[in-house]
């Protein structure tokens, strides 16, 4: 699968659109492409419309930014959909703490290791490619 990036306030950034998908309910949004992130990370209010009924039953993660200081969240089974592709259960995090204007966050764990992610810069371009190859998903 091939995304063009998304430009955001005259920049370009690697954002894709997807879908956070629960039992019988599911929510289009979109989130920064991180390699730098350690797991996935979205806004508490995402939970909330996925019937998370209490946040804070998920397992607890801690997420440390360039500022160093901790942001706590919590761990729940989602799926997602990308490009009409869909893959999970997956782990994905929801903080209280993340800001509201801050970018929903794809993390190396539940994301970059169900396929390999290719960023050109250049291009403007993130590819998803299919496991153990160089090829591209369809």
């Amino acid at each position: 699968m091939k995304f063009p990036y998304a430009k955001i306030e005259g920049q370009y950034k690697p954002i894709i659109d997807l879908v956070l998908c629960r039992p019988r309910l599911s929510i289009r949004t979109n989130a920064l492409v991180d390699s730098g992130a350690d797991a996935s990370l979205f806004h508490a209010a995402y939970a909330q419309e996925l019937a998370i009924e209490s946040l804070e039953d998920g397992s607890e993660v801690s997420f440390f930014g360039i500022s160093g200081a901790p942001l706590r969240a919590y761990a729940h089974e989602v799926s997602i959909e990308v490009g009409g592709n869909r893959f999970g259960p997956l782990q994905i995090a929801f903080s209280h703490d993340l800001s509201a204007d801050s970018f929903n966050i794809l993390g190396q764990k539940d994301f970059f290791s169900l396929f390999p992610v290719k960023f050109t810069y250049r291009k403007g371009e993130i590819h998803l490619m299919s496991a153990g190859s160089d090829e591209q998903l369809d």
